[in-house]
């Protein structure tokens, strides 16, 4: 079995025991599962199934042939965790999962965790997004980092995503950002390489000191000890 075979089987394996006990999906790019498998998978959980998502990813790894690598906390809504393969073979390529419990550009929430989770649908043997929802999610992900949809995406809005209830922008959305937003992005979803913007979050979802602090605590832990470890390989 080749490893990339092995990280298949793997991945395939842990997923059936995730799904069968937790509401789970996972985000992006997953057409191609599974006959191939990215560097990394992003999966969408809820807050209250972290705990028992990680205790199953350790529980599964004992009897398989990849074993937790680390596990780490890169922010307030992210828990990585890297898997390596217990063969001796340093070729063997790790995987790493990413469960994220919202989406969030910084501190601020831009989607509602719970509405994408119940409203879930099926790719094969997986949950993913609604078409809808991943839109949406791509569509912020995009404008936030760089206030505009990069080429590469343009094509999926132009066909995948074409037929898109747009009323479904307004309900993932409604809670965190403003409509005033929403009403921009819509005309242009058509002709998405003109849209250039920065999303605005609602007041209630950017004035959120706890939240703030939250964030600020773990990505200064995060870069502390990524640190570190630059230190201790001097």
């Amino acid at each position: 079995m080749t490893n990339m075979q092995g990280r298949l089987e793997f991945f395939d394996g842990l997923w059936g025991r995730l799904n069968a006990s937790l509401n789970i999906l996972i985000l992006r790019n997953y057409e191609e599962l599974p006959h191939s498998l990215g560097n990394d998978i992003d999966i969408l959980i809820s807050q209250s199934d972290i705990k028992r998502a990680i205790e199953i990813c350790e529980e599964f790894s004992i009897n398989s042939d990849f074993k937790i690598h680390h596990i780490e906390q890169p922010n307030h809504v992210l828990s990585s965790i890297l898997f390596v393969s217990k063969s001796n073979n340093n070729l063997s390529k790790p995987l790493k999962i990413d469960f994220f419990t919202q989406m969030t550009k910084g501190w601020i929430i831009y989607a509602d965790t719970r509405y994408i989770l119940e409203n879930k649908t099926d790719f094969k043997s997986y949950k993913v997004p609604n078409l809808n929802h991943e839109a949406y999610l791509l569509l912020m992900k995009e404008l936030f980092m760089y206030k505009r949809v990069r080429e590469r995406y343009f094509s999926k809005f132009n066909n995948k995503y074409k037929n898109i209830d747009l009323d479904e922008f307004d309900k993932i959305s409604s809670n965190y950002i403003s409509k005033k937003t929403i009403l921009k992005i819509k005309p242009f979803l058509k002709t998405i390489d003109l849209l250039s913007l920065m999303p605005t979050p609602k007041l209630n979802s950017f004035f959120r000191p706890l939240r703030f602090f939250s964030w600020l605590y773990y990505s200064m832990r995060y870069r502390f000890s990524n640190l570190c470890k630059s230190d201790e390989k001097k």
